[in-house]
This record gives structure tokens, C-alpha cells and sequence, in this order.
């Protein structure tokens, strides 16, 4: 018969791998959702941009119409991918992440959330990202659900040796037990999380006052990773047409060859489905500008943008993108890219980027 610290241990255990495999499996869906649903959608609007051209003015409203429904699905499906597993996570990091689910959170619940993050946060490793995501994540579900609050506040701070984050709400509170018994499964949840991260989470709560949780993360053991360099400014003004598209779907690839196939001063010279392929059509091509998708299979596009600076390539830069949040703007714009275009929006709006940064301006929108 077990003893008592090896039950403990054994379930701590479990529940780690528990909480892994809930991550992984959310991580799974949410890429399908993405990479089929979300790129066939994709397809079908770059196929009513180029229809649109040739209808008369009947059947152009009826072709608007087909598309605002389009568009309509585009967000249901983006919504429902990013909450199960927000890309922002892996593409741009936690500070992202943090601040796109909270805006969220507040136009969903009422709940007004104020987010206070030093810049620049440590560059954590994968799996500790996401830990300290979905302790945010469930901090935030037991405000709406249980808090009744008004308000909730979210605060990290960073010391030499250790991250801390607190969340607290003015909500009713409750009174505590020593033995922990007013714990929920979500607490659990929590402090599982940070102790898989060598952490402690802590509750506090009076009765009528509102409640705080408290996670404290050490920086060493592994969890943070050294911050990378900057990004060097970007190249000169070309007034070439060759286009590089990156992108992994073929799908999304034929739609943007056939939209581009309209525009006679506009050529596309290459594609890639990959970030090493892409790294190395623009070496081989030297393109005027690559249209990048930034969830890549090997690699995001932020490491392809890297690799291009560091050999001095010239080509013009356009982020084209589902995640189309205005932290994906600005993360374009810290990367010294030259424009940001969502797959959401309409085709022509990536027409008119390629030939703003051909100009020599920027296209953020």
C-alpha cells in the first residue's frame, strides 16, 4: 500500500500530465480549426474578390451579401481557434497574449479589466507561456463566474531572479478555511501549473472585500530563455512586381496567385511553404516583396524575418495573417515590417498594400 507523500506525488503527477495533454489537445484543435476551416474560408473570399469584377450591379450586392456572411464566419471560427489556444502564444509571446485575452474578456463579461506589463517581459520557453496563460485564463473564468465583481486588475512584475503575477477583483470575496476546503478544481488546476514551474500560487480573499491570486514564478530552472536581439532597420525602396508568396496552404496560395494574376504589372515569382523554403527562394529570387503567413510549420514567420536581416536581404515585408488584432499590427511595426494585412479583410486591401510598400510607404491597415 502507498504511503501518503507517494499518493501526493503520484497525483501531483497525474494531474501535470493531465494539464499537458488538456494543452496539447487544445493546441491541436485550434490549429485544425486554422489550418482547414479557416484557410478554405479564405479561399472562397479570395474567390468572390475576383468574381466581384465581373458582376453587374444586382449581382454585386448578392456577392457582398455571400461575402459579409463569409466574414461573419471568419470571426466565429478565429474567436472559438484563439481561445482554445491564442497563436499569439507561440508567434508573439505571453505579453500578447495576455492583453488580447483580457480586451476579450472585458467586451464578453462587462467586467472592467485594467492589464499593467513591464516592458520587455522575459522571453519564456513554450511550455511555461502557456502555464502562466491559462493560470491568467482561469483566474479570469472564476472572476465571471463566482466573483460578482466590478472590476478586475492584473499586475506583473519582474525582479532579477523571478516573475510575479497578481489578479485581483472587487468582487465579494469569501472567507478562507485552513484546510483549503473552499478550493475548487480551478485553484488546483493553478497551482499545479505553477508548481510544475517550480512556483507557488497563493489565494487571498476577505469576505465582501475581493479576492487576489498571487503567482510567483522563479526566472531560473530553465523557464526563461534569453531575450533576442532587434531587429536591424529596413532595406531601401525597390519599384520591382515580384512577389514571393509564404504560406503553407495551398488553397490560400492559389487564391493570391489568382488575385494577383489580374493585376498585369504584378508577378509571382516563387512560393513557399515553409520557413526554410522561404528562406531560401528569397536568396535564390530575390524578390520585391514576400507575403508572409506567420504560422508556418517548422518555423513562425518572425524567424523567417530574422533569418532575411541577417543576410541583408532587401525584399519588402507584408505580414498576411488571421490573427489581425491590433497587437499584430504592432508587433509588424516593432519588426520593421512594411505592411500588415489580414486574411480576414477584403482581397483588395492586400492589392493595395503591395503596391503602397512598391511606393515606398508602409500599409498597416
Amino acid at each position: 500500500m502507498k504511503s501518503a507523500p507517494n499518493q501526493a506525488r503520484s497525483l501531483e503527477s497525474f494531474a501535470t500530465k493531465l494539464l499537458a495533454a488538456q494543452d496539447e489537445e487544445r493546441r491541436k484543435i485550434s490549429r485544425e480549426l486554422h489550418d482547414s476551416v479557416g484557410q478554405m474560408l479564405v479561399g472562397v473570399k479570395m474567390g468572390l474578390g475576383r468574381l466581384k469584377k465581373s458582376l453587374n450591379p444586382t449581382q454585386l450586392r448578392e456577392a457582398e451579401e455571400v461575402e459579409q456572411m463569409v466574414d461573419d464566419v471568419v470571426t466565429e471560427v478565429r474567436t472559438v481557434s484563439h481561445l482554445l489556444h491564442p497563436p499569439a502564444l507561440d508567434l508573439m509571446g505571453l505579453e500578447s497574449s495576455i492583453i488580447w485575452y483580457t480586451e476579450g474578456f472585458q467586451q464578453r463579461t462587462g467586467i472592467h479589466t485594467e492589464v499593467q506589463i513591464p516592458e520587455p517581459l522575459p522571453l519564456f520557453r513554450a511550455d511555461a507561456r502557456t502555464a502562466i496563460f491559462r493560470i491568467v485564463q482561469e483566474s479570469l473564468t472564476n472572476v465571471h463566474r463566482h466573483a460578482q465583481a466590478s472590476s478586475v486588475m492584473i499586475r506583473i512584475a519582474v525582479a532579477s531572479e523571478q516573475f510575479q503575477l497578481e489578479i485581483t477583483d472587487d468582487g465579494k470575496g469569501f472567507q478562507d478555511k485552513d484546510d483549503g476546503s473552499r478550493e475548487g478544481v480551478g485553484i488546483l488546476g493553478m497551482r499545479e501549473r505553477a508548481a510544475e514551474l517550480n512556483g507557488t500560487l497563493r489565494v487571498e480573499s476577505r469576505e465582501g472585500v475581493g479576492s487576489s491570486i498571487i503567482a510567483t514564478i522563479p526566472l531560473k530552472n530553465g523557464n526563461a530563455v534569453q531575450v533576442e536581439d532587434a531587429i536591424p532597420a529596413p532595406r531601401s525602396v525597390s519599384t520591382s512586381r515580384r512577389i514571393l508568396l509564404v504560406e503553407d496552404h495551398e488553397v490560400t496560395r492559389r487564391g493570391i496567385r489568382a488575385l494577383l494574376e489580374t493585376e498585369a504589372d504584378l508577378e509571382v515569382c516563387g512560393e513557399a511553404a515553409s520557413a526554410k523554403e522561404a528562406v531560401e527562394q528569397t536568396q535564390n529570387l530575390q524578390p520585391d516583396v514576400i507575403i508572409l503567413d506567420l504560422q508556418l510549420p517548422d518555423e513562425s514567420g518572425w524567424s523567417v524575418i530574422r533569418q532575411l536581416r541577417q543576410f541583408g536581404a532587401s525584399s519588402k515585408i507584408i505580414i498576411f495573417s488571421h490573427h489581425d488584432r491590433d497587437f499584430t499590427q504592432r508587433a509588424a511595426k516593432n519588426a520593421r515590417c512594411d505592411g500588415c494585412v489580414s486574411k480576414s479583410g477584403k482581397p483588395d486591401d492586400l492589392i493595395r498594400a503591395i503596391r503602397s510598400v512598391l511606393e515606398g510607404n508602409t500599409f498597416f491597415g
